[in-house]
């Protein structure tokens, strides 16, 4: 029993730290996909978009930590970029940029989409806001199925505490399911939103990674359910004894007689007053 509730921890929190490097990599659709060599992860691409933006002129080596882009966001955010890095950003979201503004030429001509105005419409719309929001609700979703999970596993180490592991497992299969539900979600968005004639790259499937591991998380936690709920002590609340009835006599055959049960031959007492 104890082997599904770990499985399914395992595969919770590593669910949560796929999503969190979706929403951080900007990479939800990019030109050229990314690049594993020694350890490090190496992008070189002329655009990539992600769920809160996208940069052109994206170099990056987590090797040595080395990044180099110009990013623009979806929306006007302040973001604080470190002295030592070559990211450049663009102090306007690309929605409130007028199509004839001098910036959002240059970033149409940087991007090398030829449809870039249809992908800055639909980043503009409901499907963006979706995106952005329903990902950092799936990172709050697992994160609290990672603990519910924790919590169930340190309840099983104490006798007479089923009842609350069977609550602990409820509440992880229920921001699971609520996970999976969003995640399908955003898959679809981010299928209407993103670019046309760009593949879709390690974030989005990232994502698609963390949707199959909350599913089977969800599965494993079933069965844990199951056998918790099975080693649970489901006796009936014992009843109060109820006091004897007197013997009633033979021939009431519905009992309903007070009389108490004597003999035939049995002298009779009077009481003399």
């Amino acid at each position: 029993m104890i082997v599904y509730g770990i499985a399914s921890t395992v595969l919770t929190l590593a669910a949560c730290l796929l999503s969190i490097f979706a929403l951080i990599l900007p990479t939800w659709s990019s030109t050229v996909n990314l690049s594993f060599t020694g350890g490090s992860i190496v992008l070189k691409t002329p655009f990539a978009a992600g769920a809160w933006g996208f940069c052109t002129n994206v170099e990056m080596d987590t090797s040595n930590g080395f990044y180099k882009g110009h990013c623009a966001l979806y929306q006007s955010h302040e973001v604080e970029l470190s002295d030592k890095s070559l990211i450049t950003m663009e102090p306007t979201g690309i929605c409130a940029l007028s199509t004839s503004s001098v910036t959002y030429t240059n970033l149409r001509q940087s991007s090398n989409l030829t449809e870039f105005d249809k992908f800055v419409n639909d980043t503009c719309g409901s499907n963006a806001w979706t995106t952005l929001a329903f990902i950092q609700v799936i990172i709050a979703l697992t994160v609290l199925g990672f603990f519910a999970m924790v919590v169930a596993m340190a309840l099983s180490c104490v006798p007479g505490r089923r009842f609350l592991q069977a609550h602990a497992t409820l509440a992880h299969l229920t921001v699971t399911l609520l996970a999976i539900f969003l995640s399908i979600i955003v898959m679809c968005t981010w299928a209407a939103q993103a670019p046309s004639h760009v593949s879709y790259g390690a974030s989005y499937h990232y994502l698609c990674v963390a949707f199959v591991f909350c599913m089977v998380s969800a599965a494993l936690t079933f069965k844990y359910r199951l056998e918790v709920l099975r080693s649970f002590d489901f006796n009936r609340v014992p009843q109060p004894n109820r006091t004897s009835v007197s013997a009633v006599k033979d021939d009431d055959l519905f009992g309903t007689s007070q009389t108490p049960y004597k003999e035939d031959d049995e002298p009779k007492t009077t009481t003399v007053v």
